[in-house]
């Protein structure tokens, strides 16, 4: 399965210009946020990779020259959908090659009757073996929670089963009473966040970021 490359401006300008999706966009705008992360956190330009279903492979070997038609049609059809891995993060070097990154599954929660508390994210990621097994895979999780309820991210950590896990680490993005918190999280270990605000720039959303 290929994967397609974008630098974030260039999806920063389709948004200014297209608009956003946040329903049918979500990946992509989660995407932002965990580049705008990883650049803070690591002090250089990243690219941001989603895998492309196979039927699509051959229509993408123009990825980072192409028009914003053809880029729309890239990021809002032809994304797989059902990957083990949604978003891929990777360092641009000097020589604007693409080292390996950090590869994600995003999984939503909060939606759903029954996901609404802390005590039911415990319980949701205690169970999460079901689907992929509890052998280790190279993939971080990423909880996006789109509920209404402050979650407790120290008594997740605290309550996660690391041996039932499959995924080498779990991030989070939360959004309550305004604010987006982005954290990581390590079984028994414990967890750090910060806050995050979209502000608009030129047109554009952009990024900043506070630590707690």
């Amino acid at each position: 399965m290929a994967v397609a490359y974008f630098s974030p401006n260039a999806i920063l300008d389709f948004y200014s210009m297209k608009g956003r999706n946040p329903e049918s966009d979500y990946e992509i705008l989660v995407a932002l946020i965990l580049n705008e992360f990883m650049e803070d956190a690591f002090g250089y330009e990243h690219m941001i990779g989603f895998h492309i279903s196979d039927k699509y492979q051959s229509n993408i070997s123009n990825i980072g020259t192409v028009d914003m038609q053809n880029l729309e049609k890239i990021i809002r059809e032809y994304v797989e959908q059902a990957s083990v891995v949604d978003i891929v993060i990777s360092e641009k070097n000097k020589k604007s090659k693409i080292r390996k990154g950090f590869v994600f599954q995003l999984k939503r929660f909060g939606r759903r009757d029954g996901e609404e508390d802390t005590d039911s994210l415990i319980k949701y990621l205690n169970s999460i073996y079901k689907k992929y097994g509890n052998k280790k895979i190279l993939v971080d999780l990423v909880i996006v929670f789109d509920g209404k309820t402050a979650i407790d991210f120290r008594k997740v950590s605290d309550s996660i089963i690391s041996d039932n896990m499959p995924f080498q680490k779990i991030r989070y993005l939360s959004y309550f009473n305004g604010n987006m918190r982005i954290g990581e999280m390590w079984p028994k270990i414990g967890h750090y966040d910060y806050e995050f605000s979209f502000k608009p720039v030129n047109g554009k959303y952009l990024l900043r970021r506070k630590q707690r």
